[in-house]
């Protein structure tokens, strides 16, 4: 969409580039429709599987396959059976613990507790220091490039748009890949309490050191080749971090309240993060420049305003430092896990008198 949007002569016609990226997500709309329904399960093995999948990948089989229609009432009714042998599963897992089900605490009282929830504080503010580079960076690089490195716009365009596709896509199977593997060595795949956050925490406290030492240098670099490097490495750490944030946001909180977390997070990270980074850019760097529009001026105000990000940015690397550290004192401070039962090898039918079985026990 870079490249696209450095041929299109006015700013106007950017209208393409928005129609081109509805296009891209065209086919991951059907794909979400008309998936196997394995993905809509836990993933614990064909056993497990509820019927009405079975059904459907047995139907799959023969030669007349069902219309869009029917798979999409079976995708619907796979996704409702997941979600009620998932809250029969935390039912029996309350029951042997001796926990009474209750309902959902108010708004309030969610905002209160998340308020006074430090993890989730802590690792909110990181992720808003986060965006607020990111979309500076993403908003003044095309100016910057243009100006410093003198390379036109669809050079620009091109260029900016190949690092975010390689460093985007890498970084973030990267930070995925690496949270899978630190919670393989845990218990039953991260099963105690605390696991999962602190191991989040820990990756994003690490990539975002990382970007760092890339990210400050990058408004003093004068040379195109060492500039983009620092860019691409930058970017895969960056975007490294993206799994493992969502997981400490979800992870942070008690799991009836992670909804409200996600839109508070979600607030937060546009309040503080991208609304204000591309106006306090522009700011700091006509102060600098004392309003030259071009020139040596205009240079160095432009340099001034990309090094108050990389600045800025530092303070989401202590963010995640003390998100990180909180959440292995939480994790030492846990009770001993419980594991959750898996559904008997007969399916949804005897999954009700298995779990009042060990409900009893």
């Amino acid at each position: 969409c870079g490249a696209l949007a450095g041929q299109l002569p006015e700013w106007k016609s950017l209208k393409f580039v928005f129609l081109a990226e509805a296009l891209l997500m065209l086919p991951l709309a059907l794909l979400c429709v008309l998936a196997p329904g394995k993905f809509l399960t836990s993933g614990r093995g064909d056993d497990d599987a509820p019927l009405t999948t079975r059904r459907s990948l047995a139907r799959s089989t023969m030669l007349e396959r069902p219309s869009i229609a029917e798979r999409v009432s079976v995708r619907v009714s796979e996704a409702l059976t997941v979600s009620l042998v998932e809250r029969a599963r935390s039912q029996i897992r309350n029951s042997q613990i001796g926990v009474i089900a209750t309902p959902p605490p108010s708004l309030p009282e969610q905002l209160r507790m998340l308020a006074t929830n430090s993890v989730f504080i802590f690792s909110v503010l990181g992720i808003a220091a986060y965006t607020f580079l990111v979309q500076g960076v993403g908003f003044w690089t095309p100016t910057f490039v243009q100006t410093l490195l003198h390379m036109s716009q669809a050079d620009t365009g091109y260029l900016l748009g190949a690092i975010t596709v390689i460093g985007g896509i890498g970084g973030a199977m990267t930070g995925s890949t690496l949270l899978d593997k630190l919670l393989s060595k845990e218990p039953n795949f991260g099963a105690p309490p605390g696991a999962r956050l602190e191991a989040a925490a820990k990756i994003t406290t690490g990539f975002s050191i990382l970007a760092l030492p890339c990210v400050v240098p990058m408004a003093f670099i004068g040379s195109k080749i060492p500039f983009f490097l620092l860019l691409l490495v930058a970017q895969f750490c960056l975007f490294a971090t993206t799994t493992p944030g969502v997981v400490m946001i979800l992870e942070g909180v008690p799991e009836e309240i992670r909804s409200t977390a996600l839109g508070v997070e979600a607030c937060a990270l546009h309040v503080l993060g991208d609304l204000p980074s591309q106006f306090l850019v522009g700011v700091v760097a006509s102060a600098v420049s004392g309003g030259a529009e071009a020139g040596p001026k205009y240079a160095k105000g432009l340099r001034t305003g990309v090094f108050f990000i990389a600045c800025y940015y530092t303070t989401a690397v202590v963010y995640f430092a003390i998100a990180w550290y909180l959440s292995k004192m939480r994790r030492k401070q846990s009770p001993a896990s419980v594991v959750a039962p898996r559904l008997p090898p007969g399916g949804l039918e005897t999954f009700q008198s298995t779990g009042d079985r060990d409900a009893s026990v």
